[in-house]
């Protein structure tokens, strides 16, 4: 899924909020620096799910 499509998904939280948490769960989980996350256009299933659960959202199998 693409950082944006996963943005989309949480629309009722800030961007910003929504960008920072998702960069964070990249670096964390293939651990890398956050500067490198930040520029990463894809995010895995596994992030997604993550990001989802910290922002209390459903995911959908």
């Amino acid at each position: 899924m693409g950082k944006a499509q996963l943005r989309e998904l949480v629309k009722p939280i800030s961007t910003r909020y929504a960008s920072t948490i998702i960069n964070e769960v990249i670096a964390k989980q293939r651990d890398v620096p956050l500067s490198f996350a930040k520029n990463q256009k894809i995010v895995f299933q596994k992030e997604v799910r993550i990001v989802l659960d910290f922002l209390g959202l459903e995911c959908e199998d």
